[in-house]
């Protein structure tokens, strides 16, 4: 996936003319008669009047094969997206054998701050990316993520539209949305297991983060482990949705490592072409690789569950009872954590006694209680309109009720002091260590940078270190350092143990007066999550040495009994457990500790997990770029023929349905979308009901007439 960045390739000094006499839009002109139909009934309709200017203004930058529509602010991201969308395509394409279809439009959106990115056939293919960067988890194992979202939803793009020429040639009449190898012959693990192998295809990706392979180890650990139907399905247990992109992502992987790429692409290709008696998944599997998918699926869980003897059975406390845990954080109060299943923030004091605090939702992603032990910072995702941001919010135990203080902007955030809080704060794809005072919100100090153009990508967990430090992860996907940075000084250095703790996630701390106490998860090759403890004046380290069912992920210390406590990520669902016996052993590499050199006391315990990927760097050139028209994206859509039901006294005395169609069309900037229905009459030429969409959501503007 690696390409070499030349920006004459890749930015040409003029544009193309879309309009021009041999192409229009990608199409041919045998192609364009077809279009030249859908025109004409489109053009009856004042569709153009639309008022446009009112929209947020958008700017386009064209590739080859691609327009990407973005808003100033995006500009950096748009232009970096540019430089690879064209490769990219290329190079999935030759993957699974086939070559580029037509030009698509990508969005790119900076009102989202939630990671995600959509492809989309409806009305036509299209592509959405979300100008922002992961929380940690299961997204955050690629150093280039938003280059990595972008080539999971082209693969989504080639696989899907993959055609006989039969379909094909009808796909050119009724739309992007004919797709056998989506709609009938491929199941959800399939689709998204495409996508998930070929992204980390690179040595990073989901593939390559113990993370995810804990999900559907731990399931084999079990004897759960789901069968290929079942991986399908939406489970209302965690990890709910992401069993096909888990579970579909692996068995992609062991096919393409068992029989070769080249039969894989076979099976997505031979899916693609409609038969009414071998269309299936059964059929077209047995075709290709001559057993059934279920004796296939078999030999994977059969490969996966070899490793499980090597699991210890742990005697573990169980605080929570089951839930979906996100959070957990603990301090003189006693613990808290979050619960997604029952939507609810809770309190374990001392005593034993759970008491819930305030609702939540699946976005918080992380929780610290101040020193004083009176209030609790709750960083999550903000809806704002149609836009989301992060924010963190102040909750105090003694009022039992938010403060009003609240920080938009704000992920992983944590208290230092009382008074103090540190957080990490995005722009589109820079990220920054800041902090502020709880009393100026607005300001806010840069402490650190990562980022494009910056040696890392991203910063996770940053904690209080004690006397105006902090300490915070730096991330090339899996390549993980722990930093300390002075926030009177200014400078940061790396704290040299985490070489020997690969997959380093979830630092949090606990300050006495005596010491610094830095906890973490961490992962060795092939195994599941661990316990870390480093002392940061006395410079020693603590690891759990063997792996125990569940994992250990977000581990703290009970304040009151000196407990391990942490999440275990079991089958089906979560909990909060206790453990005062965990395996560990303790290191003392040499003089580590805050005044030694990282460098110079660094043992290596293991290899690297992951090839450590530079990120990638803004191009030094923007693109051209041309204000964003959004008419010329009508000409295409979906069209569906389909009977109308027609009303009593709309140029008939009865109700009922008449023969007609459905033209649905939109702009690819998800502003607006129109919905044409005419109806043929046996008096009349036709009638037709014509809509215009918030982007299928309010109508702002229906239309009723007829010819």
């Amino acid at each position: 996936m690696a390409v070499s960045v030349d920006g004459e390739r890749y930015f040409p000094q003029g544009m193309k003319n879309r309009l021009s006499l041999k192409v229009v839009h990608g199409y041919t002109v045998s192609m364009l008669k077809i279009r030249c139909v859908r025109f004409f009934l489109f053009i009856m309709f004042p569709a153009f009047l639309f008022p446009f200017s009112v929209l947020k203004p958008l700017r386009v930058m064209e590739t080859n094969w691609f327009d990407i529509l973005f808003p100033p602010e995006s500009e950096k991201t748009a232009a970096l997206v540019a430089l690879f969308a064209d490769t990219y395509l290329e190079d999935i394409c030759t993957i699974l054998e086939t070559s580029p279809g037509k030009r698509m439009p990508i969005l790119i959106r900076s009102d989202r701050q939630r990671l995600n990115g959509m492809y989309s056939p409806w009305p036509y293919s299209r592509l959405v990316l979300h100008d922002t960067v992961p929380t940690e988890g299961e997204l955050a194992g690629s150093t280039n993520t938003i280059l990595m979202v972008l080539y999971h939803e082209l693969v989504h793009a080639v696989s899907l539209t993959l055609r006989s020429p039969v379909i094909d040639n009808l796909s050119r009449v009724f739309g992007d949305g004919l797709t056998v190898n989506g709609a009938i012959t491929m199941p959800y693990s399939f689709i998204e297991g495409v996508t998930v192998s070929l992204e980390s295809s690179n040595g990073q990706g989901r593939l390559n983060d113990p993370l995810v392979y804990h999900h559907v180890f731990q399931d084999a650990l079990e004897g759960r482990f789901l069968s290929h139907v079942a991986a399908s399905g939406v489970s209302d247990s965690w990890p709910g949705l992401t069993n096909a992109y888990h579970y579909g992502g692996f068995f992609s992987k062991w096919l393409q490592e068992h029989w070769g790429m080249s039969r894989y692409a076979r099976l997505w290709r031979e899916g693609a072409s409609f038969h009414p008696l071998r269309s299936s998944l059964g059929s077209r599997f047995r075709q290709v690789y001559g057993i059934s998918v279920d004796d296939a699926w078999s030999a994977f869980e059969t490969s996966l569950a070899a490793g499980t003897s090597r699991v210890r059975s742990e005697d573990t406390r169980d605080l929570s009872g089951r839930g979906i845990h996100t959070a957990l954080a603990s301090g003189t109060p006693g613990l808290v954590w979050s619960d997604r299943h029952s939507g609810t923030v809770c309190l374990r004091t001392p005593d034993g006694e759970v008491h819930p605090l305030f609702d939540c939702d699946s976005s918080l992603s992380r929780l610290s209680i101040s020193p004083d032990g009176r209030y609790v910072l709750a960083s999550r995702i903000s809806k704002t309109g149609n836009g989301e941001i992060p924010v963190a919010e102040i909750f105090d135990l003694h009022k039992n009720a938010f403060t009003g203080e609240r920080f938009p902007g704000f992920r992983d955030a944590a208290f230092m002091g009382n008074e103090q809080i540190c957080a990490v704060r995005n722009e589109g794809q820079h990220v920054f260590l800041v902090r502020c005072n709880r009393s100026y919100p607005d300001n806010q100090t840069v402490l650190y940078e990562s980022g494009p153009d910056h040696e890392f990508s991203m910063i996770y967990s940053p904690t209080d270190a004690g006397e105006g430090r902090i300490a915070f992860i730096l991330a090339n996907g899996g390549d993980r350092h722990v930093m300390l940075t002075d926030t009177v000084s200014g400078q940061s250095r790396e704290l040299g143990f985490t070489r020997m703790t690969p997959w380093l996630r979830y630092l949090s701390s606990r300050v006495s007066e005596d010491e610094v106490y830095l906890y973490f998860s961490w992962a060795p090759p092939g195994g599941m999550y661990r316990y870390g403890l480093y002392t940061l004046f006395g410079g020693s380290l603590v690891l759990q040495q063997s792996d125990i069912s569940g994992g250990v992920f977000s581990p703290v210390t009970d304040w009151h009994t000196g407990e391990v406590v942490f999440i275990s990520r079991m089958s089906g669902y979560t909990q909060i457990s206790g453990s005062a016996d965990l395996e560990t052993e303790a290191f003392i590499p040499g003089d580590i500790g805050i005044s030694s050199a990282a460098e110079d006391t660094q043992p290596d315990a293991y290899p690297a997990v992951t090839e450590s990927i530079t990120p990638i760097p803004f191009p030094s050139r923007m693109p051209v770029s041309i204000p964003y028209k959004a008419a010329f994206w009508f000409l295409d859509g979906t069209f569906i023929p389909l009977p109308v039901q027609m009303a009593p006294g709309f140029a008939q005395s009865t109700a009922g349905l008449v023969p007609g169609f459905i033209f649905a069309t939109g702009d690819p900037a998800e502003h607006i979308s129109f919905v044409l229905s005419p109806s043929f009459l046996p008096r009349t030429l036709f009638c037709a009901v014509f809509r215009a969409n918030r982007f299928w959501r309010t109508t702002v503007w229906p239309a009723h007439f007829c010819l």
